[in-house]
């Protein structure tokens, strides 16, 4: 077959200088056949004479058409896939097990200062960045190879302009046809923006937190499930929980009582619907970490998203419990004045036709001669209108329109012979409790007043413990030093004034909530008709305004109730038992005391205090701490003094605790105010005593070697 003359031209010199050069030669050359272009490998091998000369050339063709293709096709691939690393924008780089640059794009390239691919090849991270930043990356790299999974981090990293950019970078290793690591591949995102912006809205968040939490009201944010999203200072400070543990939370599961869930869901439904006209203010009770319910007034508002759609509601609250109750409080002291002007006003007149019946009795009997049996009737109908009169002497009480003459009065020991009167209508049945205190509670009383107070509160808990498994009543007489919490719920001026408290606790059948504020009106009774004429609470009440006292009333329906009667003491008395007459104080013969308080100066003051009076003090912020230095100086202490009240642990529990270890240990708990009885089943399992904030010296002395005596 005949070839073009170009081709044969290639031919002829190619030999040419096969036999010129006396080396072996080779070539590529494409020629089309019948069957298309063919692409040809020319081997060309020179053979030799004996004196060296060329005397020919052995040829040796091979079609190479397919590998050639395959070529291309790759060099093709290799090409596209260049420019589509190079197009990326991320930093794109490859390395061997040593650390040695085998390839990157060009983004790369540009980041690090080089111009092209070639001259970072072979390289490593110390030829391109400073030793430390160096370190940082071989060390990032041989982690990753060493545990075989890919490993993401952020690294601020240096440019080659000098900037500090931050990576985020993901390295992961590549592996040869038998699956071993032979290097890693790594791609980095340049983030620094990205970082940027989220620092300036964290920033925003932070300031926007800043405002929410320097409101005077809470702050709760609540999304379309129901979950708490927002929660500030306030927020967190009345509901008594930290803010994550707010946060995350289901509102209406966690913070509002159980009763009040149905109600209060179908306002935010409504809410979420749009309608927040018709429900922009509401009124609802929440439930705080204590237990304890506290009156919220609202004022809500949605919260949407771009497009307008309503994702959450946002509620801004004032607490108005106190307001509540001073309300109530009004209301009550009004609702009493009116029935006191009412029972004044008709008083006279109703005394004065039972003077009149009465004395026309009296004629008649004078008259009557010799007929007993309608003497005895008259002596009934006389009687009857004592009784009636008795019962105005009390509406007159209650509505304290009688002058009522008032002496000084040793309380405990009145309290002592009340009760053993007060006894005798007592049950067999009922466990009868008493713990009268020793100190001389000197009071301006009235001894008539004071027995009726003391009778009528003990007969409604006898009556309350009617029909109840193992009933009991609890009689305490104590001494009472009002704390903040006390004189704020009364509304009361701080001016030093000590009281006698006065507790009667049982375990009967309680008072509904709703009635409660009714219990002290006149002819107002839970019992069945006969069985009380609904005068007993409301002289009760009367008596002790006219002592110018106080009385707290606690019950929990099925559960039992309390009734706390505070009653002035003399300023004689007071002054001649803290100052003129002081308790003597009691030292110590160097005992170990452990206390524990999360005040600070009270913990250091109690401290020394004790010091001073012999002792030696083991100190803790809350009832973890206490129960550490109890592990380290158990042989030693011989004594606990804790506060009821702390964060994370407060005081029973850490004795329950310490008690494990060493259970005769004696604990004297020091309270401001306890308001929810938590100590009532403490003390009476365990003997333990309690003395009030504040105290002196010679009280807490004297308390304190009673329980190390013992």
């Amino acid at each position: 077959m005949g070839f073009p003359a170009e081709l044969c031209d290639f031919f002829e010199a190619t030999m040419n200088q096969a036999f010129e050069s006396s080396e072996p030669s080779r070539q590529e050359f494409t020629l089309t056949g019948p069957n298309g272009q063919v692409t040809l490998d020319w081997l060309l091998n020179p053979e030799f004479a004996d004196d060296g000369t060329v005397i020919s050339l052995l040829n040796h063709l091979r079609d190479i058409t397919k590998f050639k293709k395959n070529e291309q096709a790759l060099e093709q691939t290799n090409a596209l896939l260049k420019a589509l690393r190079d197009s990326i924008p991320d930093l794109i780089f490859y390395k061997d097990m040593d650390g040695v640059y085998l390839g990157c794009n060009q983004a790369q390239c540009d980041f690090i200062g080089k111009r092209s691919e070639e001259e970072v090849i072979g390289l490593t991270d110390f030829d391109l960045f400073d030793n430390d930043r160096a370190n940082f990356f071989r060390n990032k790299d041989a982690e990753m190879l060493n545990k075989g999974i890919a490993q993401r981090n952020d690294e601020w990293v240096c440019n080659a302009m000098g900037e500090n950019i931050l990576l985020d970078t993901l390295k992961a290793p590549f592996r040869d046809a038998n699956n071993h690591i032979i290097g890693l591949i790594g791609i980095s995102r340049d983030i620094t923006e990205r970082h940027q912006t989220k620092q300036a809205i964290q920033s925003e968040q932070e300031r926007a937190q800043t405002y929410l939490n320097i409101a005077g009201v809470m702050m709760i944010a609540i999304d379309k499930k129901q979950t708490v999203t927002l929660a500030n200072r306030k927020a967190c400070e009345i509901l008594g929980y930290a803010e994550d543990e707010i946060v995350g939370r289901n509102w209406f599961d966690q913070f509002i009582p159980q009763v009040n869930v149905k109600q209060v869901k179908s306002i935010f439904d409504q809410l979420m619907t749009g309608n927040e006209k018709l429900v922009e203010y509401y009124t609802n009770p929440i439930v705080t970490k204590s237990g304890e319910e506290r009156i919220i007034e609202w004022h809500n508002s949605d919260i949407r998203d771009e497009s307008g759609a309503i994702i959450g509601i946002l509620s801004s609250g004032s607490d108005i419990t106190d307001l509540k109750e001073m309300e109530m409080k009004f209301y009550q002291a009004q609702k009493m004045e009116a029935i006191g002007t009412l029972v004044g006003g008709i008083a006279h007149d109703f005394n004065n036709m039972l003077a009149a019946i009465s004395g026309t009795i009296t004629l008649v009997e004078m008259d009557l001669g010799d007929q007993p049996a309608l003497a005895t009737e008259l002596s009934r109908v006389n009687e009857l209108c004592f009784n009636a009169a008795d019962m105005i002497s009390q509406l007159m009480t209650f509505a304290r329109k009688n002058s009522v003459a008032l002496q000084s009065i040793s309380f405990s020991s009145f309290v002592n012979e009340a009760l053993k009167l007060a006894k005798v209508g007592i049950p067999a049945n009922i466990k009868f409790t008493q713990d009268i205190c020793n100190d001389d509670l000197v009071i301006n009383g009235n001894i008539s007043q004071l027995q009726q107070i003391i009778m009528n509160l003990i007969n409604n808990a006898r009556d309350a413990t009617d029909g109840i498994h193992s009933p009991e009543i609890q009689i305490s007489l104590k001494l009472f030093l009002p704390d903040k919490a006390f004189l704020h719920k009364h509304q009361i001026k701080a001016n030093g004034h000590a009281y006698a408290q006065l507790s009667i606790i049982d375990n009967g059948c309680g008072i509904e909530k709703e009635l409660l504020q009714h219990i002290f009106e006149p002819f107002f009774t839970t019992k069945e008709q006969g069985k009380g004429t609904g005068l007993g609470l409301a002289m009760v009440f009367g008596a002790i305004q006219s002592h110018h006292g106080l009385i707290d009333v606690e019950s929990t329906l099925h559960a039992g109730t309390r009734f706390d009667v505070y009653l002035p003491l003399q300023q004689k008395a007071i002054n001649e038992f803290d100052l003129n007459r002081p308790l003597q104080v009691i030292y110590g013969k160097g005992e170990t005391i452990l206390i524990a308080d999360d005040d600070k100066q009270v913990r250091d003051i109690l401290s020394k205090l004790l010091t001073g009076i012999g002792y030696q003090v083991l100190q803790a912020e809350d009832g973890n701490q206490a129960i550490e230095l109890f592990k380290n100086y158990q042989h030693e202490v011989a004594l606990l003094i804790l506060d009821v009240i702390m964060p994370d642990m407060g005081g029973i529990e850490a004795a329950a605790r310490i008690r494990t270890w060493k259970p005769s240990l004696p604990v004297l708990y020091a309270t401001g105010y306890d308001k929810n009885n938590v100590l009532i089943n403490a003390l009476k399992e365990d003997g333990s005593q309690v003395i009030g904030k504040p105290f002196t010296i010679a009280l807490l002395s004297r308390m304190v070697r009673e329980l190390l005596d013992r």
